[in-house]
């Protein structure tokens, strides 16, 4: 192509992708203003959801896009050829005719035909150059669109930003709404939640709470709080109440505030801004409350205080409380029983003093984990003695709960409280009876002598046999005695043990051969041997109960020795002799008497009536 005409050309078209550009972006700035403009006031009006704000930016946006995608790059990138602009040059220019089409079309490679004349084409091409040189072709681009567009989009930014001025503070609300901050409308009372995204079990009521700022709502304007339950997507409005301030009821709000950033419901940023603002306003606050009873299902709230409402709405997450399904409990018997652990059922829980219970318990959902110095754990407590024992929650299955609990005296029973992984509290705990019973004393009697006193010279010998029985194991056995009211008072004589066959002595059977003179006593002048005393004896056995105070202890019936010379034993003998042999004959006699009264009735029977 020719030089001249291929600069008027590039010229045409450098001025053509200029006014494109302009014109796009012109038309770009001046529709994304309109649009944030309507929404900006719409959102005031109708207090837009997040979903539409959402909806309307992605509208703006995708309007900016296309516009620039069809007024911008698309000229740049697909714009008009060599051949659509020298068209456009030679409407403009009549004078062209159709010169200078034929002479760029016929300057590119291999476009004459060989048997045509190609001197008829360089001159035709010298008429073409000699035409254009003193024209401008750039004039071929109208501007009338670009202009039109600038006043528009001029028109549209002037009352934008005059509206914006004059608004202020709820302009530069609405504008960060408009790209998605969760501010509130501006409005003559602002909404500010206090318990705002809330968990609660299921059956509780629930306290919504919001502080109002600005013009304070007066009594005869509606303040409620609508909910939308998320199951059965019904609406209900509840009127709410200022609340009357004090010391106490500003630090229960406070920390509802603290209580809902630890549990992650809302931003840490946006809680302080309300405490904050609480604090300053002291009991002056305006406060208000509406109470919803017996919560049943989760829902969505937003709170409406005179012209305000609350920036989004909040939620009540409604939970089932945690509950025992099954205890699986085995106690422990003290050390000193020897006794093997054993299964127990709860209806059955009459254990010994001293045991502990080992207790499995599965609960209906996960449970929390427990935390150092939190009292909101799993435990169980004890009735009776009111003890608390923290239960241990199983690493692979945080439904099941492990610990193994002391039971001290007193208790009469227990119950469980659980907090499963939202913190919701178990509530009215069943309570499972206990019974203590105690390790009962031994059991012992002295079955030789058969008589209770006996008289014996003070050289004599008396084997005291005896038979003792204990629940849970003899550990020591004695002989115990004293001489009258001799000084050195109560004597004990141990007992030897360690032939017993049962390994848990349960059951003992014992004799001591005991030799009268190794009886110490205390001589005095009337009594200077032990001929003349009575000594009081009886055995004492111990058991190995080692969770009481002290082991139980029992004592046998007391059995007298009365120690007298050797006459008063002979005579003592021949007086029980005597006894003996008075008993025997009138044990014959009333054999001899009984069977002549058999012997009469056999008779009687035999005899003919």
């Amino acid at each position: 192509m020719s030089q001249i005409l291929s600069s008027k050309i590039s010229t045409v078209r450098r001025k053509q992708a200029t006014v494109s550009t302009l014109t796009g972006l012109t038309a770009a700035i001046g529709i994304f203003a309109l649009i944030l403009g309507a929404e900006m006031f719409l959102d005031w009006w109708l207090n837009f959801s997040m979903t539409i704000r959402v909806a309307f930016l992605a509208v703006n946006i995708a309007a900016v896009v296309w516009i620039l995608l069809y007024a911008v790059f698309g000229p740049i990138l697909y714009g008009s050829d060599d051949d659509e602009i020298a068209l456009m040059v030679e409407d403009a220019e009549p004078a062209f005719r159709t010169r200078l089409i034929a002479s760029i079309q016929l300057s590119r490679p291999d476009a004459v035909a060989a048997s045509s004349s190609p001197a008829l084409v360089r001159a035709m091409i010298a008429q073409a150059e000699s035409l254009a040189g003193p024209m401008d072709f750039a004039r071929v681009v109208k501007t009338d669109l670009l202009t039109r567009i600038l006043i528009i989009t001029l028109s549209i930014l002037i009352v934008f930003g005059g509206a914006f001025a004059w608004a202020g503070q709820p302009a530069r609300d609405l504008l960060r709404r408009a790209f998605l901050s969760n501010v509130p409308v501006p409005r003559n009372t602002r909404v500010l939640s206090i318990t705002d995204n809330l968990l609660v079990a299921r059956g509780d009521n629930v306290e919504i709470i919001a502080l109002a700022d600005g013009v304070v709502p007066s009594e005869d304007r509606p303040h409620q709080v609508n909910i939308k339950t998320s199951e059965s997507k019904r609406k209900q409005d509840f009127e709410m109440s200022r609340v009357t301030l004090d010391a106490t009821r500003l630090a229960q709000l406070e920390d509802a505030i603290q209580d809902s950033v630890k549990r992650g419901n809302r931003n840490a940023a946006e809680a302080k801004a309300v405490s904050d603002l609480l604090k300053s306003r002291g009991v002056d606050a305006a406060v208000f409350s509406a109470t919803i009873e017996n919560v049943q299902e989760s829902f969505d709230y937003t709170v409406r205080l005179n012209d305000g409402e609350s920036a989004r709405s909040s939620f009540v997450k409604v939970l089932p409380r945690p509950v025992v399904k099954d205890i699986n409990i085995k106690q422990q018997y003290p050390a000193y029983t020897r006794q093997p652990a054993q299964d127990r059922k709860l209806g059955d829980l009459a254990i010994l003093e001293g045991s502990k219970l080992q207790m499995k318990v599965i609960a209906s959902k996960p449970l929390r984990t427990p935390v150092a110095g939190d009292v909101k754990n799993n435990y169980i407590h004890l009735i009776g003695s009111d003890r608390n024992f923290p239960l241990a929650v199983d690493a692979t299955n945080t439904s099941l709960l492990t610990g193994e609990i002391d039971i001290p005296a007193g208790t009469t029973g227990f119950s469980i409280n659980l907090f499963d992984a939202d913190q919701i509290e178990s509530k009215d705990s069943a309570v499972y009876p206990i019974q203590l019973i105690p390790d009962k004393a031994p059991i012992v009697k002295i079955v030789q002598p058969n008589r209770k006193e006996v008289l014996l010279v003070r050289t004599g010998r008396l084997t005291v046999t005896f038979e003792a029985l204990d629940d849970f194991g003899i550990s020591k056995a004695s002989l115990k005695y004293k001489v009258d009211e001799d000084a050195k008072g109560e004597q004990t004589i141990p007992l030897d043990l360690s032939s017993l066959n049962d390994a848990n002595r349960r059951t003992l059977r014992g004799g001591y051969p005991w030799k009268l003179q190794d009886v110490p006593f205390t001589p005095t002048p009337e009594k200077p041997t032990l001929e003349g005393r009575t000594i009081e004896y009886w055995i004492e056995i111990e058991d190995n109960n080692a969770v009481a105070k002290a082991p139980g202890k029992g004592q046998s019936e007391h059995y007298m020795i009365r120690v007298g010379t050797e006459d008063e034993v002979k005579r003592g003998i021949q007086q029980r002799l005597a006894e003996l042999g008075s008993n025997l004959r009138n044990t014959a006699d009333s054999q001899e008497a009984e069977a002549a009264r058999n012997q009469t009735i056999i008779l009687d029977r035999q005899q003919p009536k």
